[in-house]
């Protein structure tokens, strides 16, 4: 989709803030605005300086520049540096932009009478203006001059009288925003005016859905960790299910925090020597050097491989007769499900759809405690309970509760709404798009003078944040 379409849609909600977004997040009243104080430098012209007329119509600066404070505004706080003459005269051509494309939305609302309101829609419309002035208000209030709940009637009169005389300082007050109301709905209502014949079929839902589970099966069927960081860290929804994963319930049990932590120490040092061992020996082999010894330093007691496994014998021996009572009653024909609410602490064995269908663990799974890995896979087949391992938090019993089946997910009713709702939206930004682009075409736009500065070399795009280097790519 073009991407001025998508500045005019995003344009949309902020083109002269709602005040319903100033009650979200209030500044201290002795902040200075950064965008305003930026866009001051930007440009000392006149506000009634006429930059361009859409068919007749003057776009004057301060259309412009009320636009540009709040793409400034938007986009400072996304990371984007407005410090630089090219990011401001990069807003300040998305700004013209969005002032133009507002023209032509005004006028075709005028034309096909999309521009008036009943009385009940005028009302309406003055009532949801003055909640959000009211709750703006007392945000304000309550979030910037942390009014106490014993102040007095005279103090409260003044405190909000404070919040009125900051919002009118950033060039808000009732009847502007009530203005912004009314404008936007006319935006709107010519927007849905274009696309209101736009339509999903249900064969457009299925090949979309074969689309996703192909793109999936090349993204995950030979990347188990891409698939878990995707899906779980991320939570994109999965097309696309990779073979190997089978859903297992554990029963947790607590144990000594001080013989657990002996263990975890102890296991931590063995493999801490063992990386030294293998980094030296590599190193002995690079330099031929005496002195890259791959033994531990000598004031280093060495741990053994012995003294980790009594530590973890420790720890299962220390539960082992509660093990033993959960295995008697398991193959007395007890539930497992049963003897996980009687004797388990993981809560999210609690939970669906954990609970019915289980963790769904793979050989090669990044996102599971390795020792919870291996006892969920030490058994054979379906119904079988792993003997207790040591994990992370506490002793485990790991039940093999189902093979997970791969490939394609089922279309369910609620993939296939999700999915006709992606398709409805970008249809819908097609036609607006085209839309748009039509009344373009047909517009009589001319750029005074000073206009012509204010636009950019190619087609004016929003202004993008730079990308942190430390950023990791699963």
């Amino acid at each position: 989709m073009d991407r001025r379409i998508v500045a005019l849609l995003l344009a949309l909600m902020m083109a002269l803030a709602s005040v319903s977004a100033l009650a979200e997040a209030v500044p201290a009243a002795t902040d200075v605005p950064a965008a305003e104080a930026e866009e001051e430098e930007a440009t000392e012209l006149p506000l009634d300086t006429v930059l361009a007329t859409v068919n007749g119509e003057n776009v004057t600066w301060a259309q412009v520049q009320e636009l540009m404070t709040d793409i400034v505004s938007t986009y400072a706080q996304q990371g984007v540096d407005f410090s630089t003459e090219e990011n401001l005269a990069q807003a300040r051509a998305v700004a013209m932009d969005y002032a133009v494309n507002y023209a032509l939305l005004r006028q075709e609302a005028a034309k096909l009478g999309l521009d008036q309101l009943t009385e009940t829609e005028e009302a309406d419309l003055v009532k949801a203006n003055d909640a959000t002035w009211e709750d703006a208000i007392n945000a304000y209030i309550q979030n910037a001059l942390n009014l106490s709940a014993e102040a007095t009637d005279a103090e409260k009169e003044a405190a909000r009288a404070s919040a009125i005389s900051y919002y009118e300082s950033q060039g808000f007050n009732r009847e502007a925003t009530l203005k912004a109301a009314r404008e936007n709905l006319l935006y709107e209502r010519v927007l849905a005016e274009m696309s209101k014949d736009v339509t999903v079929t249900d064969e457009q839902v299925a090949a979309e859905f074969e689309a996703a589970v192909e793109a999936d099966r090349q993204q995950y069927e030979n990347n188990v960790g891409m698939y878990e960081f995707m899906t779980q860290y991320y939570g994109q929804p999965a097309y696309y299910q990779p073979s190997g994963y089978r859903g297992v319930t554990h029963i947790l049990l607590k144990v000594d925090e001080t013989l657990l932590k002996n263990y975890q120490d102890l296991s931590a040092k063995l493999e801490e020597q063992a990386e030294r061992v293998e980094t030296g020996t590599a190193a002995a082999e690079a330099t031929d050097a005496p002195e890259a010894s791959a033994e531990p330093a000598a004031t280093e007691e060495p741990v053994t491989q012995k003294q980790v496994d009594a530590a973890e014998a420790a720890v299962i021996a220390s539960v082992q007769p509660t093990v033993d009572e959960i295995m008697a009653k398991f193959e007395a024909g007890t539930d497992f499900l049963t003897l996980i609410d009687e004797y388990g602490t993981d809560p999210g064995m609690q939970s669906e759809p954990q609970r019915s269908e289980g963790y769904s663990v793979h050989q090669d799974s990044v996102i599971w405690d390795p020792a919870f890995i291996k006892a969920a896979f030490s058994v054979e087949k379906i119904g079988e309970v792993s003997k207790p391992v040591v994990g992370s938090y506490g002793v485990h019993l790991v039940y093999y509760l189902r093979d997970v089946p791969a490939g394609p997910v089922e279309l369910t009713d609620a993939i296939r709404a999700e999915l006709r709702e992606q398709l409805l939206t970008g249809a819908e930004s097609d036609a607006i798009n085209d839309g748009l682009q039509a009344l373009t075409d047909a517009a009589e736009i001319t750029y005074t003078e000073t206009g012509k500065a204010f636009l950019p070399a190619e087609p004016a795009e929003e202004p993008v944040a730079e990308e942190d280097d430390d950023t990791e790519n699963p």
